[in-house]
C-alpha cells in the first residue's frame, strides 16, 4: 500500500504541476520507509536477501 500511495502522489503532484515533487524522490521515501518500519518483522523471519532492486529503494 506505501508504494501504492506513492504512486497516487507522485500522479496528483504531476496534475497539480508540482514537478519539483520528483518521482524518483516518492519512490526512494516509500522504500525507505518501508525498510526502516518493516526491518523489525524480517529480521525475526531471518531478514531480507538485498537485490539491486531493494538497493534503488533503500540509498538516498
Amino acid at each position: 500500500m506505501v508504494y501504492v500511495f506513492a504512486a497516487r502522489l507522485a500522479k496528483y503532484c504531476q496534475t497539480q504541476g508540482r514537478d519539483e515533487i520528483v518521482v524518483e524522490d516518492l519512490g526512494r521515501y516509500a522504500g525507505g520507509d518501508v525498510a526502516c518500519h518493516l526491518k523489525h518483522l524480517t529480521e525475526e523471519q531471518g531478514g531480507w536477501v538485498i537485490t539491486p532492486f531493494c538497493h534503488h529503494f533503500i540509498e538516498a
